[in-house]
């Protein structure tokens, strides 16, 4: 990731920069599947819920901080300017991962039995895709609202400032609530309920919001309590699925399908508002990506038990 900031940074055509956020991507890409690879790894066997509602604060608090400074750095200064601060923290990001990080097992390679692992992939591969297909069609409609959003705030009037502030509401309440949801997750289980009425709730808040433009403020901090209700329950479904060397599978699978929402789910709800000059339509279609991500958990609950596999 920092390689391909430095690449946008000093580029001086289109597919320098294009270079450049592919690079990006494929940083981002590995960090999606490696770091809850890793906190599953530490937290397996006890407090899954707990812990991934906890390592799913960082990105809202991400997404908090880039939305509320990264514009107006680079309308204050230039938009290389918000890439090099990019560059930074990640490098600021890489140094901390160097200096903490600590493997469960020294032989953590070792651990899998390779002539079981197809066995485990055939029964519960599928139900690992569900999963995946979900997180990807929720992210097509939420990472959609964080593209454009902004821009739909501006058009209502907003200055840059405050438009990148309430597109961030919806994160604060993943800050706070993850960790909470999180315990609740350990205590109740059904995580497949939670997922549902997260993508339920998220997707009927996004229709309503171009409609009640004069409520924009509650109704994105609510988008987050839903958020909040979904991210640890996708994050800890693995762990019931599959045995915890597979880990690394299970969100592969999250990584593929999260990059084809947020590369599809965009694309469409940009298209839509080229074509039509308002964000009506934008919006309704990032509501039907988030509320389709329901249909593969009710697929998921309607099939057998969750089933917890042993190597």
């Amino acid at each position: 990731m920092a390689l391909g900031s430095v690449i946008v940074a000093l580029a001086g055509s289109y597919w320098v920069m294009a270079t450049g956020r592919l690079v990006a991507g494929i940083g981002a890409t590995v960090l999606v599947v490696v770091t809850p690879k890793i906190v599953t790894s530490w937290f397996y066997d006890r407090e899954i819920g707990l812990s991934m509602g906890i390592f799913n604060t960082a990105m809202p608090l991400g997404t908090i901080l880039s939305l509320n400074f990264m514009g107006i750095i680079a309308y204050r200064f230039s938009w290389q300017a918000s890439i090099w601060v990019d560059f930074a923290i990640s490098i600021a990001a890489l140094s901390l991962f160097l200096l903490l990080y600590r493997s469960r097992n020294a032989d953590e390679g070792l651990r899998a039995d390779p002539q079981n692992l197809p066995t485990v992939i055939k029964q519960a591969g599928g139900k690992v895709w569900l999963v995946g297909l979900s997180w990807g069609l929720f992210n097509a409609g939420i990472i959609s609202f964080f593209t454009y959003a902004p821009d739909y705030f501006v058009a209502q009037g907003e200055n840059i400032a405050k438009a990148g502030l309430l597109a961030s509401y919806p994160m604060w309440g993943s800050i706070f609530l993850s960790p909470l949801v999180g315990m609740s997750i350990d205590k109740i289980g059904s995580k497949w309920l939670f997922v549902s009425v997260g993508c339920c709730g998220v997707a009927i808040l996004l229709y309503l919001l171009p409609q009640l433009t004069h409520h924009a403020t509650i109704l994105s901090i609510s988008i987050g309590i839903f958020i909040a209700l979904l991210t640890p329950a996708i994050f800890s479904l693995p762990a019931e699925l599959l045995p915890e060397p597979m880990m690394g599978f299970a969100f592969g699978i999250f990584g593929t399908t999260l990059g084809i929402g947020i590369s599809v789910g965009p694309y469409i709800v940009g298209s839509l508002r080229d074509a039509t000059g308002d964000y009506l339509r934008s919006f309704a279609a990032m509501a039907i990506f988030s509320g389709l991500g329901i249909i593969p958990m009710l697929i998921l609950r309607m099939k057998k038990n969750l089933i917890h596999f042993e190597l």
